[in-house]
């Protein structure tokens, strides 16, 4: 049960991203596309990725505004912190 529900809020998450943002990978001063490393992970006992840099940009004002209007709801109600 508790995978099931992990892949779903997973998918509710990563659909909610692409409905809001172009993910891209991220240029450098010449305009070609930065790799990502695909095997650079943490040593912890629980891995995952390293951090890498890549765009990300709204894909309409509307949209920006309804994410931004969402995430001060939630700091206003005490779901999340916000950005300081």
């Amino acid at each position: 049960m508790g995978m099931d529900l992990v892949e779903q809020e997973l998918l509710v998450g990563v659909g909610g991203m692409a409905w809001a943002f172009n993910i891209s990978k991220k240029r450098d001063a010449n305009g070609k596309e930065i790799d990502i490393p695909v095997h650079d992970y943490t040593s912890l006992l629980i891995s995952r990725p390293k951090a890498f840099p890549f765009d990300l940009k709204t894909r309409s004002a509307e949209r920006e505004d309804l994410v931004w209007l969402q995430y001060h709801e939630a700091v206003d109600n005490g779901e999340i912190k916000g950005i300081k």
